[in-house]
């Protein structure tokens, strides 16, 4: 019997394309890992399976015309955890972005400890991260990136910008 013990998006579709079903929660995932999220996430997207819309026919023959928005949605997911993950008390950034990703930025994330990201970039040539939040209620939570960690407590609407150099 299979038993989701996961809570990462990119956890589940890793093991997934690699049989694995009991694999721990990570923190500082390896390039390996990383590496193979985003090959198989490459290959998806090469594979023809997609409509223009990304949508999928469940036959994936494209035959019968039944829409499925399993894979539009579930992909969407997966980037979006690459690139930040949260729980009740937790905000990690980029915990599975691979490093062929050199650059780039994502506004209006929100998290599951009430903390809207307004702005998140990373450039890995100036090995820099910048991230601007908002408190969307009062909240406590950490901040995760690469191996730092910071505590932060906010009140609803407090906003705050943070930098992080690796």
């Amino acid at each position: 019997m299979f038993v989701f013990k996961q809570k990462k998006a990119y956890d589940f579709f890793f093991q997934a394309e690699d049989g694995i079903r009991d694999r721990s929660p990570s923190r500082g995932l390896g390039d390996v890992y990383k590496r193979q999220v985003y090959n198989t996430l490459l290959l998806l997207f090469k594979s023809g399976i997609f409509y223009n819309t990304f949508f999928t026919d469940h036959n994936t023959d494209r035959s019968k015309g039944v829409f499925c928005t399993d894979t539009l949605l579930g992909i969407v997911g997966i980037i979006n955890e690459m690139l930040v993950y949260s729980d009740e008390c937790t905000v990690e950034l980029l915990p599975a972005l691979n490093t062929g990703l050199i650059n780039g930025e994502i506004c209006g994330l929100l998290t599951k400890c009430g903390i809207k990201i307004n702005r998140l970039s990373w450039d890995n040539n100036k090995r820099s991260v910048y991230i601007d939040i908002s408190a969307l209620r009062d909240t406590s939570f950490n901040l995760i990136y690469d191996n730092e960690s910071i505590h932060l407590d906010m009140k609803s609407g407090e906003q705050t910008l943070h930098k992080f150099l690796h």
